[in-house]
């Protein structure tokens, strides 16, 4: 009945099930969860969560395991807490099935509650659990989040060199990217090397790699991977606008306008962010009019402004002394249709 999306049913035969003195279980209820969570009827499985608890049947890893979805569409961070709450139930105990583990693991870093993930770890360290390589990119990306550097190359280690798996390209992107916010840089661009005749190379460990080229101040090797990607065929938005942010925060401002010419010329719009990220390089150099043209020639193509950018202009014009000229790009908030923020 649950299936056919008939709940109205499917109550009704729970009911008919309480009249002959039988509790439903667990499963039962879990159907009905999983009806209400597929249909985004939250307030339906809050009152399900709640019967349950009434009854004292207690949720289930495959409960936990719905209940993550919720925390991972909810819109509300209110309903997202509410779900995440069900790791804290002492029987709950999420390295015992792999799917709530990874479930957990997801769900924990989309809402960034690094107290219940840093708790989700520690209890993963002290279980005899052997992740599959899926379940060691989420690890990976979750020592991550939580800055512990020593603990994905631990793992690592453990899962290539102990047990002899073979990494695929999301766990080692999930690796290079550990390590570059880190600031690992150099380490990353070793396990590159390393790795790319094993697993072929995307544009996520490219961009990975560009954003610690970035953070490490090197705008020359970020144009030797550029060259990399464009014989592979890899440019594309993102990896774009990542180059762009590197030249542009070196300084190199004629190299970044050179790649935001060729970017249009190979078909690759630009957006507002690789925008924003010259014309933020434009601004710190006080080139203010060619920023102001870059941001009217986006406008011209099609493009939309942010309070962003204009906020970039604006702290721009502030640094170097532009007050006219700020006074202006505050009167014509209008008509780019945007109200000032906080920051503005």
């Amino acid at each position: 009945l649950v299936l056919q999306g008939d709940r109205v049913a499917a109550r009704e035969k729970i009911q008919d099930l309480r009249a002959t003195g039988l509790k439903p279980d667990s499963a039962t209820f879990n159907a009905l969860l999983g009806a209400a969570v597929t249909a985004g009827r939250l307030h339906e499985v809050w009152s399900i969560v709640d019967e349950m608890d009434q009854e004292g049947v207690a949720l289930d890893h495959y409960s936990a395991s719905i209940l993550m979805k919720v925390a991972r569409k909810a819109s509300n961070p209110h309903d997202a807490q509410r779900a995440l709450s069900v790791l804290d139930r002492n029987h709950i105990n999420v390295c015992e099935d792999e799917v709530l583990f990874n479930t957990s693991l997801d769900a924990l870093l989309r809402c960034r509650d690094t107290k219940r993930l840093a708790r989700a770890v520690e209890e993963f360290k002290r279980s005899s659990m052997r992740p599959s390589v899926q379940s060691v990119g989420l690890l990976i990306r979750s020592f991550g989040a939580l800055k512990d550097v020593d603990s994905c190359w631990a793992l690592w280690r453990q899962t290539v060199e102990h047990r002899g798996l073979t990494p695929d390209g999301v766990t080692l992107s999930c690796m290079l990217d550990a390590l570059v916010t880190g600031g690992l840089v150099e380490e990353a661009m070793e396990l590159f090397k390393d790795w790319r005749r094993s697993i072929a190379p995307n544009t996520i460990m490219y961009a990975t790699l560009l954003k610690g080229c970035a953070s490490a101040g090197q705008p020359e090797r970020a144009m030797e991977l550029h060259r990399e990607m464009e014989a592979a065929g890899l440019m594309n938005l993102v990896a774009y606008t990542t180059l762009i942010d590197v030249q542009a925060k070196a300084g190199n401002l004629e190299q970044a306008t050179v790649l935001l010419a060729k970017m249009e010329k190979d078909g690759c719009t630009p957006n507002t962010i690789t925008y924003s990220v010259l014309i933020h390089g434009y601004c710190m150099q006080g080139h203010l009019e060619t920023a102001l043209d870059l941001m009217q020639g986006m406008l011209e193509c099609g493009g939309a402004a942010d309070i962003i950018m204009l906020n970039t202009l604006l702290d721009g014009c502030v640094r170097h002394g532009r007050f006219q000229l700020a006074d202006r790009l505050i009167a014509n908030l209008p008509r780019y249709n945007l109200e000032p923020s906080c920051a503005t």
